[in-house]
This record gives C-alpha cells, sequence and structure tokens, in this order.
C-alpha cells in the first residue's frame, strides 16, 4: 500500500512539476446563470467551466441563453460541438485557439462572431438540410479547412489562414469579400458548392468537379492569383440575376473542361 501511495504521488507531482495538461473534458453548457451570458459563470455550465484544452458542447435547456459571451480570451479548446437538441445559439467574444473541429450536430443555425486560431487541421461540419453553420469571426493560421455536411457554411469575415480549403459536401458561402484568403487553394468536390454571394474574392487555385456559382442579384467575381497549374471540371455558374466573373492572375495554367454557363467578365491576366 505505501508502494502505490509513493507512486501515485510522484505522478502527481511530476504533471504539476512539469506542468503537462490535464486530460481534454466534455463542458456542456447549460447557461442558466441569472448574473450573465459570460462563459465563465460557473453556473452556465454543467459540473463547472472550461478548462483550457477542454471540448465545449452546447445543448438544450429549458432556460439556456441563445447569447453568449466568450471571455474565455487566449483559451484553446479541442473542439465546439452543437448537439442534436441544441437551440439557436450566438456566440461572440474573446478569440481562441482551436485545436478540433466545430459541429453543428442541431437543427438550427449556430453562429461563432469570435477569432479563431487553427492549431491543426479542422473539420467544419455544417449539418444537414437548411441548418446551417456561421463563422463571422476571423480564421488565421496555417492549417487546412475542410467543409463537411449538407447543408452552409457562412464565412462571414475577411479571413487570413493559409492553409487549403476544401468543400467536400454542401455549401460554402461567402459573406464577406475575401472570405476565402488569397493564399488558400481551394477544391470544390463532385456534389459540393461555392458561393460568391455577390461578394468578391481572390484564392490561389481552384480544382474539382463541383459548381462555383454567385447566386446573389451583384455580380462578384473570382479571381485566381498563383503560379500553380490547375483543372476545373465543373460548372461555373451566375446566381439569380447577377453574373459571376472570372479573373485569371499568375503564370500557372487554368484549363476548364465543364458546361460552365456563367456570362460575366472574363480576364486572362497571366495565363490561362
Amino acid at each position: 500500500m505505501k508502494r502505490i501511495f509513493v507512486l501515485v504521488f510522484t505522478i502527481i507531482y511530476f504533471l504539476f512539476a512539469c506542468d503537462i495538461p490535464a486530460f481534454a473534458t466534455t463542458r456542456t453548457w447549460i447557461g442558466i446563470s441569472p448574473l450573465g451570458p459570460e462563459m465563465s459563470r460557473s453556473a452556465n455550465w454543467w459540473f463547472g467551466v472550461p478548462d483550457d484544452g477542454d471540448l465545449l458542447q452546447f445543448s438544450t435547456y429549458i432556460s439556456a441563453r441563445r447569447n453568449v459571451w466568450n471571455d474565455f480570451n487566449g483559451y484553446t479548446f479541442s473542439g465546439i460541438t452543437f448537439s442534436s437538441s441544441a437551440r439557436e445559439t450566438y456566440i461572440e467574444g474573446d478569440s481562441i485557439s482551436l485545436d478540433g473541429n466545430i459541429r453543428n450536430e442541431s437543427f438550427k443555425l449556430q453562429t461563432l462572431a469570435f477569432d479563431m486560431d487553427l492549431l491543426r487541421s479542422v473539420e467544419l461540419y455544417s449539418g444537414k438540410g437548411s441548418y446551417n453553420l456561421e463563422i463571422d469571426g476571423v480564421i488565421s493560421g496555417g492549417y487546412n479547412i475542410s467543409k463537411t455536411g449538407t447543408s452552409t457554411l457562412i464565412l462571414g469575415n475577411t479571413n487570413n489562414y493559409t492553409g487549403t480549403t476544401t468543400i467536400s459536401e454542401g455549401t460554402l458561402r461567402l459573406g464577406a469579400a475575401n472570405a476565402i484568403p488569397s493564399s488558400s487553394a481551394v477544391t470544390v468536390s463532385s456534389g459540393s458548392t461555392l458561393s460568391l454571394y455577390g461578394y468578391n474574392d481572390t484564392i490561389a487555385s481552384l480544382s474539382g468537379s463541383g459548381t462555383v456559382n454567385n447566386n446573389s442579384a451583384t455580380e462578384a467575381a473570382l479571381t485566381l492569383g498563383d503560379a500553380a497549374s490547375k483543372t476545373f471540371s465543373g460548372i461555373l455558374a451566375n446566381g439569380s440575376t447577377g453574373k459571376l466573373a472570372l479573373m485569371k492572375q499568375g503564370s500557372g495554367t487554368f484549363t476548364l473542361t465543364g458546361a460552365n454557363t456563367y456570362t460575366g467578365a472574363q480576364c486572362e491576366c497571366g495565363r490561362a
């Protein structure tokens, strides 16, 4: 028994002395604090406030707040999940580091309006049907973004992450000009859509077999700007009434092989 006690004590001392973080815990939001919507209030969480490195989960509760204030400035979270029973939630506030995926399993619009720095490549799962995920904060970091889920992901800010952007399912819709950074190579998979929605964007390159459209009454231009040579076999299309324009810059060759229907301007400013 004494040896076991010494061993346990040694392990605990080692963990604290070496500043090794605790295992990540899933923290569930219930939002019932009468004092305010801040995430640091213990009454807003089931079994305690999140620690650095935890996964955040938002689920239903009879008195759950729909407007949430993130005051965990600089914290790292290992993911953010909206469960199938989650209410529509709007979270704003301080910036975080993201070391995991964001998933909307609910049947509601979920909005994240705070900046996040990617510590790894992440999956952004928007959900199914017409229930969407909207990210209005700035996404930064040198990692990739993969959009999954058959509904729509809205990027509502001018982001500066430097990794690739892959649209595997559903629609990625721009909610701001240059929501996809100019350094990001974009792949639109078959059956998925990139919608400019009236906003101009400059990206590194475009490939895949999906659809790129404008889907807005306002004309918008997609500019391809790096030296990579890519082939896009999908469809470039206008919006409801607004046109889609295509601008090609950089020294790479861009090849179109699909039955395109866009009628906006086309500028071959580099090789095309």
